[in-house]
C-alpha cells in the first residue's frame, strides 16, 4: 500500500461544500508539502493554499463546470506550484456547487517552460527587452491606431554607434555586459 502511494504523482480530491469537508489522498509531499499520505481539512484550510491570483479562476472553473483547470498554489514552504485539477464537478437541483472528484497533478515544471517558451518568443533573453518579431508587432498595432483615430506620434530609433568594434575589440562578453547595461537604461528612461 505504502509503495503504491509514493508511486503516484499526484493527488486525489474529494471536495464537498455541504460537509465543507475536503480529501485529499496520495502524494501530499510533492504538491502541498505535508509527509501524510491522507488530508482531511476544510474549505477556509485549504483556501490558504490557493494563490490570490488563482481563486477567481477556481470560482469561474466551477461556476462553468470546466473539467480541468491550471492555477497556482503556495505550499507549505512558501513555494509556488502550479498545479492541474481535472475531474467532475456536481451540482444541486438549483445549479450550486456541492461536491467535486478528480485529479491533482504537479505541472510545474511544464508551465515553467511553457512559461519561457513564451517569453522567449516575445523578448531578448540577454537585455530583456521586446524582440523584432513583437516590436513589429507593437508598431504595427500602434500605427493602425494612430491612423484609426487620426492621431499623431512618434517613434524614436536608436542606434548604437560602432558596437561591432566593441564586440571585435574587448570580446562578446564585454558586448553583452554593455547591451545589458544599455537596455537597463533604456527601461529606465522610458518606465
Amino acid at each position: 500500500k505504502e509503495s503504491f502511494i509514493k508511486s503516484i504523482k499526484g493527488l486525489f480530491i474529494s471536495a464537498n461544500i455541504e460537509k465543507n469537508l475536503i480529501m485529499l489522498y496520495g502524494n501530499n509531499k510533492e504538491i502541498i508539502g505535508l509527509d501524510d499520505e491522507f488530508i482531511v481539512t476544510d474549505f477556509k484550510e485549504f483556501k490558504k493554499y490557493l494563490h490570490n491570483d488563482n481563486i477567481d479562476t477556481l470560482i469561474n472553473a466551477i461556476e462553468n463546470d470546466l473539467e480541468e483547470i491550471e492555477i497556482k498554489i503556495i505550499n507549505t514552504f512558501g513555494e509556488e506550484v502550479w498545479i492541474s485539477i481535472k475531474g467532475q464537478i456536481k451540482k444541486n437541483s438549483n445549479g450550486e456547487f456541492i461536491e467535486f472528484e478528480g485529479y491533482i497533478h504537479n505541472i510545474t515544471k511544464e508551465k515553467e517552460t511553457h512559461l519561457k517558451l513564451e517569453y522567449i518568443t516575445h523578448y531578448d533573453e540577454l537585455t530583456g527587452l521586446n524582440n523584432r518579431k513583437r516590436f513589429k508587432n507593437i508598431i504595427e498595432k500602434e500605427l493602425e491606431n494612430h491612423i484609426l483615430l487620426e492621431s499623431r506620434g512618434a517613434l524614436i530609433i536608436i542606434d548604437i554607434d560602432n558596437f561591432k568594434f566593441i564586440n571585435d575589440s574587448y570580446g562578446h562578453k564585454c558586448g553583452d555586459i554593455f547591451l545589458e547595461k544599455f537596455s537597463e537604461d533604456l527601461k529606465k528612461l522610458f518606465a
